[in-house]
């Protein structure tokens, strides 16, 4: 079984549910803190063209809705799109599609903002490439990318058990490296309760004259020794 296939198969085995998108079984108020965290951290979506990417059953999909001008929803279990579906009928500015995030497509200038959480783990670096060129395509200028990913101090994975690369903070810097990075940090309810600093986010924009600025934290976005900032 290649890697890609063990990925699918362990996500497909999985049940449609809020806990079982961050792999966890019993986990409502650190669900929520998680949630709720990351919504705070995400630029303004609000009359923006949202493409949630491998959104899985929609922790963010609905919230995104109530204000966005429109969503795009990009998941490749097809369990997860119908749970989406179910769980956002209210909603008639929604798109869904069935896809692999790594394979899809969309015209130039389609999105103001792509919402990415726990996608590029899955992904190799040359898929994970591949993927941020297509999504500078998308975006349109001075929209934003906001990315959240599990990292490690030292690069790790996969396995055989667990199909997924754990990345340095350095490489996801760099992914974007012709964008302003915003905002970095990690989210506190990971902290919290698992007691996991590296799990972090960046919000990065797409500018017209690509210059590269330093992140609103001070820190220096390419200095490979820094730990994240802690989410105010």
């Amino acid at each position: 079984m290649s890697w890609r296939e063990h990925s699918k198969l362990d996500w497909s085995d999985r049940p449609s549910t809020f806990c079982s998108m961050i792999k966890a079984w019993e986990c409502p108020p650190f669900e929520k803190a998680d949630r709720e965290q990351m919504l705070q951290a995400v630029p303004s979506w609000k009359g923006k063209r949202v493409l949630d990417l491998a959104g899985g059953i929609g922790r963010f999909t609905g919230e995104f809705a109530k204000e966005a001008q429109h969503v795009t929803l990009v998941e490749w279990i097809p369990k997860f799109v119908e749970e989406n579906r179910r769980l956002h009928a209210n909603f008639s500015n929604i798109d869904y599609i069935c896809a692999d995030a790594s394979a899809v497509d969309f015209p130039e200038n389609s999105f103001d903002l792509v919402f990415i959480s726990f996608l590029f783990m899955y992904l190799t670096d040359e898929e994970m490439k591949k993927l941020a060129k297509r999504i500078d395509k998308w975006l349109a200028p001075g929209g934003h990318v906001f990315l959240r990913e599990s990292c490690e101090a030292v690069r790790m994975g996969p396995s055989d058990i667990n199909p997924t690369i754990y990345r340095t903070i350095l490489e996801y810097d760099e992914l974007f490296q012709k964008y302003h990075l915003k905002k970095e940090g990690s989210i506190q309810a990971w902290i919290d309760y698992l007691a996991r600093p590296l799990i972090c986010y960046w919000v990065f924009e797409k500018p017209s004259n690509f210059v590269i600025n330093e992140a609103i934290s001070g820190i220096p976005v390419r200095d490979s020794t820094k730990i994240p900032p802690l989410s105010k």
